[in-house]
């Protein structure tokens, strides 16, 4: 049991880093496209004030919860955090060309101290380029990502409450589009759900594995040699069905992550693209309401069918929640998206006969298209969830695909509310009242009560 406990903990703590690691990739190409003149201003003098808002939208999103750049010097020019639900910056700047060697003694003098554990510098503090440098506070970490290496490394949030409960920090370089080195960045990711999920899979295929274990050890040398195959099987069995919708027979979202993160492997080795579509049937607790839970079931089934049926072979289908499928489907460059969208869209809608009755459906869909060499499939999947939203907004079987405009507004819209959450939690809204005034005669009719911000 303890070297079942050893062995989980290994996977786990494994599959977080691989985890990380693609989220931390994905971030890299979303900055360069949101923002294409970061290196070119890192490697022209270093950022400046007016540079914050710009790295405050773009870069604060979705699991990346804080983030540092570093110039070719290993100094930080930039540091992003979230703070209480809103997002922080600040930009540092030094003197160029101030060697950084005799700031690098003078820090070889004190006492060392862990780079993350050093209190956050406040912005009237004038910027020291030794405590500011990452070559000097993590040598370890500066010569595997000099060395082009990506670096990840796995916490706990312990007693910093504005942490998440686990996280991890990805240190990669940061290159120009025409291939210099611009400098590098420490990304800090949530990887909370991700590790929960997978705790609960190893938690489940680690009960079964154990008894068989146990039984094992209580039989003879040539029955334990039989138990071992069993138990073999029965743990491949585990793992297939903890990864299986059992309603439909598809993968579930556990399995839907690693088959589809496979098929990208796959699909970046031979140079195409690929694209993440989720649709979701469009009220479905009316056919629960109306027919019954049973013949909800049978819808279920018989989409999932259709859709299996309308993909080619090789790509992935899932269910990733109660009326909700995903798809991830192989895709050339120049293959236009919107043909297979509508042919799933159309196949859904097809009247499904359940129990002699004739049961209509129509599912909205959002879709992400990844280029060529992309690894995200985790961004995808978030991507064309915000692109179905956008067609939600638009009624019923509707379909769009994600466009980076879409999570601009989805991410000012997260921002408002956190703003209201906080402003009630501090007591930050005031009452004011407008006087309605008739324009014929200038007299007073009314007040508009209004809550300020």
């Amino acid at each position: 049991v303890a070297s079942l406990e050893g062995v989980m903990i290994w996977t786990v703590g494994k599959a977080e880093e691989g985890h990380a690691s693609r989220l931390a990739q994905s971030w890299v190409a979303h900055m360069r496209r949101a923002l294409p003149d970061l290196p070119r201003k890192m490697l022209g003098g270093g950022l400046r004030e007016a540079d914050e808002d710009a790295l405050r939208d773009a870069g604060l999103i979705e699991e990346v919860f804080a983030f540092k750049l570093f110039d070719t010097a290993g100094r930080e020019v930039a540091v992003l955090r979230t703070w209480n639900g809103r997002g922080l910056a600040h930009v540092r700047t030094y003197d160029a060309s101030a060697p950084l060697s005799s700031a690098l003694e003078a820090r070889a003098a004190r006492p060392a101290s862990r780079h993350r554990n050093r209190p956050e510098p406040t912005a009237e503090a004038a910027p020291d380029p030794a405590v500011d440098s990452l070559a000097a506070a993590r040598p370890e970490v500066w010569r595997m990502i000099r060395a082009g290496r990506t670096v990840v490394e796995l916490d706990d949030a312990g007693d910093a409450d504005h942490r998440p409960q686990r996280y991890a920090e990805a240190f990669l370089p940061l290159h120009a589009p025409n291939g210099d080195l611009a400098g590098y960045v420490e990304i800090y990711l949530d990887v909370t759900s991700f590790s929960e999920e997978m705790t609960e899979t190893m938690r489940i295929a680690g009960v079964g594995v154990a008894l068989v274990a146990l039984i094992g050890f209580g039989a003879p040398a040539l029955g334990w040699l039989a138990t071992r195959g069993r138990s073999r099987k029965a743990q491949d069995e585990m793992q297939r069905i903890a990864q299986r919708d059992l309603l439909t027979g598809l993968p579930n979202r556990a399995g839907f992550a690693t088959e589809s993160s496979r098929l990208a492997q796959d699909v970046v080795k031979e140079g195409e693209g690929f694209a993440v579509i989720c649709l979701d049937i469009d009220s479905f607790h009316s056919v629960n309401d109306l027919h019954g839970a049973n013949s909800g079931d049978a819808v279920l089934r018989r989409i999932a069918a259709g859709l299996r049926a309308s993909l080619r072979r090789g790509d992935i289908l899932g269910r990733l929640g109660a009326d909700m499928f995903g798809v991830v489907v192989r895709l050339a460059p120049d293959a236009p998206l919107e043909p297979i969208l509508a042919r799933l869209s159309a196949r859904c809608a097809a009247p499904i006969t359940v129990s002699g009755r004739a049961i209509s459906v129509s599912v909205s869909i959002g879709a992400c298209r990844m280029d060529p060499g992309a690894l995200g499939v985790d961004g995808g999947l978030r991507r064309a969830e915000i692109a179905l939203q956008e067609a939600r907004t638009l009624g019923q079987g509707q379909m769009r695909v994600f466009r980076p405009e879409m999570e601009t507004r989805v991410r000012r819209r997260r921002q408002v509310e956190r703003s209201i959450r906080d402003g009630i939690l501090r007591n930050r809204f005031s009452l004011h009242y407008q006087p309605l005034v008739r324009a014929e005669d200038g007299r007073t009719r009314g007040f508009e009560a209004l809550m300020r911000l």
